[in-house]
């Protein structure tokens, strides 16, 4: 899985919303580019300050294979060309075709909605971002493992635990000659590039009814299996998210998407399911057991109220 299609699957989830979570998608794979030598990645373009001014430089002789997304992202960025300031690619069609392909090459790998193994994957990334900021509070300097240090480099931007002021993942320090160059702000220069597009390149195509009741049931299924082990460490406190969503699964999942508008029972049942979640989550705090069963829980919840409620394509 490259990183375009891990951020694509953990787009649903991130904090950031529209330009800003596409342009972060794709500096994350940008840096994994960079640290595997295809391109070099800068501040330099006169008359542009702080994100504008950053420049990708492609280098020759690339020392592995790239995938499909990757090479057209570069074939994106730099067209027939060697460099190129970053913030300036506002081909708003260009962004909206990596976009598809990346969502095409998920769903070939089967990562599409309401696959298991696309939750299987993203519980992985969730534990991922725990063990990383749980390092990273060691406060460890690049050079101190740097081969670790540059494979989970992608996914501290993708994360965004790249940066402080709390503990973040090392980076490698700017300026040391012959280092690889990785500036803190490339999630805003590739955010820029989106937004000035014109277009919507970060939104998802329309999915059909079908396949929207199927992640329903997927998101339902997961919900109870996760709360199962949140309720195994803290049988009291997750008590009542576990019947909410046994109740919510079998009383109103079959009026979710067949009904318009969506009935106000159904409303305040969803609600109050979302808000249950998010009750447990602050009571199991990072580095208690459940802990990680509770933030999926939650998250599958903001998905479900977005699916049933008809805020997201």
């Amino acid at each position: 899985m490259t990183v375009l299609q891990a951020g694509m699957l953990l787009a649903p989830t991130m904090h950031e919303q529209g330009a800003a979570r596409y342009g972060r998608i794709v500096a994350a794979q940008l840096a994994a580019l960079a640290i595997r030598g295809h391109i070099d990645v800068h501040i330099g373009s006169d008359g542009f300050d702080g994100a504008d001014s950053l420049r990708a430089v492609l280098l020759p002789g690339p020392p592995d294979s790239v995938a499909t997304e990757e090479r057209q992202l570069v074939r994106h960025l730099f067209g027939n060309g060697y460099s190129v300031r970053i913030a300036a690619c506002t081909d708003g069609p260009g962004w909206d075709r990596l976009n598809a392909t990346v969502r095409h090459e998920l769903i070939a790998n089967g990562f599409g909605w309401a696959r298991p193994d696309r939750y299987r994957a993203l519980r992985t990334m969730v534990r991922l971002r725990r063990r990383m900021l749980d390092y990273a509070a060691q406060r460890p300097a690049w050079q101190d493992n740097e081969p670790l240090h540059r494979a989970g480099y992608p996914y501290a931007v993708l994360f965004a635990v790249d940066t402080g002021p709390g503990p973040h993942w090392p980076g490698p320090e700017y300026g040391a000659h012959g280092q690889l160059s990785l500036p803190w702000n490339l999630p805003q220069a590739c955010a820029h590039a989106v937004r000035d597009s014109g277009e919507i390149a970060y939104s998802a195509p329309p999915v059909g009814t079908e396949e929207r009741l199927a992640e329903v049931e997927q998101l339902l299924i997961a919900m109870d299996s996760h709360s199962q082990g949140v309720r195994y460490h803290h049988v009291v406190e997750a008590e009542r998210l576990h019947r909410l969503i046994d109740d919510y699964r079998w009383r109103y999942s079959f009026h979710t998407l067949t009904t318009s508008p969506r009935p106000e029972v159904l409303r305040a049942a969803l609600l109050d399911l979302v808000r249950e979640t998010e009750t447990v989550r602050a009571y199991v705090p990072p580095g208690v057991p459940g802990h990680e069963e509770a933030v999926l829980v939650s998250m599958y919840a903001v998905r479900l109220s977005d699916l049933v409620l008809d805020r997201t394509p």
